[in-house]
């Protein structure tokens, strides 16, 4: 295989200034897949463009060095692009079109829950990979015995629109649970990096009412990256709204804390709820 000359391409919005650089491939390398690497490239696959971080939470033990040797493995094999955005942080993953040809014969047909990554707009990483961490973290709860993830969807697939109903409200993900009971549990993920002002918060929040209390075992939960000061602001604007006990306020710290750890609602003083709905996410 040639190797990839370092190469820039311009941003989604072609400007000239958010421009990415590639990494280098290495020619010859010959890789034999393993099960984790299969679930790995799906993974990948399935979010369109993942953190070095999110592998490593995913598939191997915490303080290792192997996610990035595998992921370099995978590269140089040419199943993965690695995208540079700066000096700086971490590059991103994703698939490239051998490794999504790949999968796809994995898979067994062409799949359009996977799929490559496209132009990357900049201003926008941050956000994803915050969902896509919430992702990870959600997965991650029936490892821990809690409700088993069955459904990731995001806020404009037609599962999330038929939950919504006429709604003028749009969540950055939707997920589904199995509960022990057997029901299942949806909740609405909004993605908050600490940029939107109260009162687009606030707003946000009082639309979500009339969506939370129209069926049961329905919750609201903000993935956010921000300070504990502004996990209060979030929690204000629920009381606010009258959706605090169907709320949670789930921090990067606990986002990226394994074994998985399910915060408790938000009461309507602000603080931790003591009790919470029967059949629900404990």
């Amino acid at each position: 295989m040639k190797p990839d000359r370092a190469t820039e391409e311009r941003a989604a919005d072609g400007s000239a200034k958010s421009r990415r650089r590639r990494a280098v491939r290495h020619a010859g390398a010959r890789l034999s897949l393993t099960d984790r690497d299969w679930d790995l490239l799906e993974l990948v696959g399935a979010a369109r463009y993942v953190s070095v971080r999110h592998i490593a939470l995913a598939f191997f033990p915490p303080g290792s060095d192997r996610a990035t040797r595998r992921i370099r493995a995978l590269y140089d094999a040419g199943f993965l692009r690695l995208t540079v955005t700066s000096s700086t942080e971490p590059a991103l993953v994703s698939l490239s079109p051998d490794g999504l040809d790949a999968l796809w014969d994995r898979l067994g047909d062409e799949d359009p829950r996977v799929g490559l990554a496209g132009a990357i707009p900049l201003g926008g990483v941050a956000h994803h990979l915050l969902l896509v961490s919430a992702r990870l973290w959600a997965a991650g709860l029936a490892e821990v015995g809690k409700p088993r993830l069955l459904s990731w969807n995001s806020g404009s697939s037609e599962a999330a629109v038929a939950a919504l109903g006429g709604a003028k409200v749009r969540p950055d993900s939707m997920a589904e649970f199995l509960l022990s009971s057997g029901n299942v549990m949806t909740a609405f993920v909004e993605g908050d990096t600490g940029t939107q002002r109260q009162g687009v918060i606030a707003g946000k929040a009082s639309r979500y009412l009339p969506i939370l209390t129209a069926a049961p075992r329905r919750e609201l939960w903000f993935a956010t990256a921000g300070s504990a000061r502004r996990e209060e602001l979030l929690a204000a604007a629920c009381r606010d709204a009258g959706i605090a006990g169907r709320t949670r306020i789930i921090g990067a710290d606990v986002l990226h804390r394994r074994p998985c750890e399910v915060p408790a609602r938000v009461d309507g003083s602000g603080a931790p709820s003591a009790t919470r709905p029967k059949d629900s996410v404990p």
